[in-house]
Parts: structure tokens; sequence; C-alpha cells
């Protein structure tokens, strides 16, 4: 923490990646999340209090934009050395810096997320991208770090991944607009304007936008 009293970490120690603070010795350790999703990276920020003096606090991503929570849902794996392209709608207003994937099977993903036209409502210009393969866990919802990336309410993006592995991110019935086209995992990077001569679908998928609120009237 700034003040350097504390530190805030995640842990699996119930079972699940939770986030927890402890102080520096170890002791007094409090568990901050309880929810089936992985929570992890968390911030520290400093409040400033009606009274006199400022609290310091850990600040836990949330999620802003994403499919389902439900893994039942996913009931098929999405193709390997394909880039996808998820159309999704923030309910807040954000900092998108976070993209979860729910993996079935381990392996390795890259990801972005990219404008939308709203013209065509197909995937326009790149607005961050994690090119660097990221691990995956099998049977989890694992982290995928973009650069923060402010995203408003209302406003359609997509979120855009490629995998190694047939599994790594699933889809099931739903009605969000799946755009994909053979990508061979190890040579691709994301470019900085999506691809032309997608193949369209719709699905659902277990791929969410995770980050930090921004308040209404704050720059």
């Amino acid at each position: 923490s700034p003040d350097g009293n504390r530190i805030a970490y995640y842990s699996n120690t119930d079972g699940n990646d939770e986030i927890y603070t402890m102080n520096l010795e170890g002791g007094n350790q409090v568990r901050l999340t309880k929810n089936k999703d992985a929570d992890q990276t968390p911030l520290w920020i400093s409040a400033t209090l009606k009274s006199p003096g400022t609290k310091i606090l850990p600040l836990i991503p949330i999620k802003l934009c994403g499919g389902s929570d439900n893994i039942t849902n996913f009931k098929y794996a999405s193709g390997e050395d394909n880039v996808h392209y998820v159309k999704l709608t923030p309910n807040k207003s954000g900092t998108i810096n976070i993209i979860k994937v729910y993996s079935s099977k381990a392996g390795k993903v890259k990801a972005a997320i990219y404008e939308s036209d709203a013209k065509t409502d197909l995937p326009a210009k790149k607005l961050n991208s994690n090119d660097s393969p990221t691990e995956c866990a099998a049977n989890q919802w694992n982290n995928v770090s973009i650069p923060s990336t402010p995203v408003k309410s209302g406003t359609t993006y997509w979120l855009a991944f490629n995998s190694d592995t047939l599994g790594v991110v699933l889809i099931g019935p739903g009605k969000s607009k799946l755009l994909y086209k053979k990508a061979v995992f190890e040579d691709y990077a994301f470019p900085d304007t999506a691809e032309t001569g997608l193949t369209t679908s719709t699905w659902d998928v277990s791929t969410s936008g995770y980050g930090f609120l921004i308040e209404p009237g704050s720059k």
C-alpha cells in the first residue's frame, strides 16, 4: 500500500483466485472478494474522507463488458489459429486493462480491443492489444493484460483474440456478433485496422473486459 503498512495480493487458498490484504509480517489476512471469477491485479488508491485524513483502499477490477459468467453455457470450443472479434457494449464507463477468457484446455492466447464502425457494424481501429502469448490454464478464467483503454457506457467495441489451442476460448448459444478468419497464432499480431473478409456468426463467447470505473464528471 502507499503507506507501506499492508500488502494486497491474490491467492487461490479457497479454491479460486481471490484478492486479500495482509500486514507486512503476513498476519491479519482479510479476503476482499468472493465470486466464481478469478479476481486478480489489485490496485491501491487513496480515498479522501469527509473527516480530515486519507484512507488507503485496494481497488479491485470489475467487469465492464462481456459474455455470460455461467461457464455451463459454453458448450463448444472456438477454433485455434483464427482471429476472432466479438461485439460487446459496456454497461459502465471505465478503463479496461484486463481481458478475461475462460479456457477448457491449457494453451496460449493473444488479445486486443477495437473501435466499432457505426456505418458498417464491423471492427475498425485498434485501440490496444497484447501481441505477446499469454499462458492459459485449463478449466478456469485467465487474465490477459492490455494497456489501460478508456471505454464509454453504451458504445460498441470489439474484443479480439487468437489462440493456439482448441478450447482456450469457448462459445455457446447467445446473441453476440462473432467474426472470425484464419490467422496462424505463432506469427500473428493484431493489425492497426481490423481485417476484412471475416465470416459472421452469432454466439456467446467466454471473454470479458475488466477494469476500473470512471466516475461521472471525472476526467
